[in-house]
């Protein structure tokens, strides 16, 4: 017997105990080995050991035909990865290609540095996240073919590994990046123009936990398969609204929406599509929406701002559409055609960004 209101209830848990140790070679130049019978060098090696405990709990409940609601709690951890720790140092040939500004020189464009290096971080930890999610599933008995669900995410990270943007550290270079800025000493004509600090002689940027961070997401799909007489038809359309991507660099900073912002998140994507089948012949159209963003990140500073806006000529992307088109037969049973040699072969045409649209080089496309 079935209880009112009660067509499925589904409950799932989850647990897993976690524990990796990653060896990593101590950051330093390279050995030098003379010849494949040595002699082999003293490689120092230092060891990172993460362990913990992650579940996750999941819950599907169906009070009626054609509705169902879900909701799921998890938590886990994301040990620093190998080459997060001890990443083979680079450095760039120049330092212009970032834009860097120095806030204690008057927030001008650093030209050069005598020493610039991207490198792993031996002394990174691991993420913790809690995350949490919601939704609901519509497949109406009166449309038959019809599938709509709506979901909503909630996600919080503390200890998260980012490759730092590089103008962090000198931002916070006196809160947590002093000894990954290194300064020549202040000349009279610093003082005169009331710099207060000297020229950076090296720069050592990369890999940093950050305080925390949060982000939250709307998402909706939905799908439509119907047959006509002229064949099978399906479409679907896929949207993602994310308002906020919230990261707090360390506990003394204040928090940052990187939503909207170059480096960030986009705020609002989507895709649709739609797609014939008649027999051996198929067609589609499949469309691709990006939301508009600012070409700066939330961090720049005024002057980081006005670079931006200088370089790309106005402030803001706009919002970016791409479609694609493609057709498609399929030699099905075609054992006597040409000797049999296209038997379940198929023939596609396919048209990438049919209408020309120019693509956007700061935030590279997924």
């Amino acid at each position: 017997m079935t209880a009112p209101l009660t067509r499925e209830v589904d409950l799932q848990a989850s647990y897993r105990r976690d524990h990796t140790e990653t060896r990593t070679r101590e950051l330093g130049d390279n050995p030098t080995i003379p010849s494949l019978d040595g002699p082999f060098p003293d490689v120092p090696y230092q060891t990172n050991t993460v362990s913990a405990n992650q579940f996750t709990v999941g819950f599907r409940y169906r009070p009626v035909q054609g509705l169902a609601l879900r909701t799921s709690y998890g938590e886990g951890i994301l040990p620093p990865s190998f080459d997060q720790l001890a990443a083979s140092p680079f450095t760039p040939t120049s330092v212009r290609i970032f834009r860097i500004t120095d806030p204690k020189r008057g927030d001008t464009l650093i030209e050069s540095v005598g020493k610039f290096t991207i490198l792993g971080n031996l002394d990174l930890k691991e993420e913790h996240s809690r995350s949490w999610s919601a939704g609901v599933v519509l497949t109406p008995e009166f449309l038959p073919g019809v599938r709509l669900s709506v979901d909503y995410t909630r996600i919080r990270k503390t200890n998260e590994i980012v490759n730092a943007d590089f103008q962090l550290f000198l931002d916070r270079e006196d809160e947590a990046y002093s000894s990954r800025v290194l300064r020549d000493p202040l000349t009279p004509e610093d003082e005169i123009l009331n710099y207060t600090g000297g020229r950076i002689s090296e720069l050592y940027v990369g890999y940093v936990n950050i305080a925390r961070s949060g982000l939250e997401a709307y998402d909706v799909q939905t799908d439509y398969t119907w047959n006509t007489a002229f064949g099978a038809f399906t479409a679907n359309a896929i949207a993602s609204y994310q308002p906020h991507l919230v990261q707090q660099v360390l506990d003394s900073s204040d928090e940052l929406d990187r939503a909207g912002y170059s480096g960030g998140a986009l705020k609002l994507r989507g895709n649709a599509g739609l797609t014939w089948t008649l027999g051996s012949w198929s067609a589609g159209w499949n469309m691709q929406y990006f939301d508009a963003y600012r070409v700066y990140a939330v961090t720049a500073s005024d002057t980081s701002r006005d670079n931006a806006v200088l370089s790309q000529g106005a402030a803001l992307i706009p919002t970016q559409t791409y479609h694609d088109l493609f057709a498609r037969y399929r030699f099905e049973g075609a054992a006597g055609f040409a000797f049999g040699i296209l038997k379940n072969a198929e023939l596609t045409m396919a048209v990438q960004n049919a209408l020309d649209a120019s693509p956007n080089p700061l935030f590279p496309l997924p």
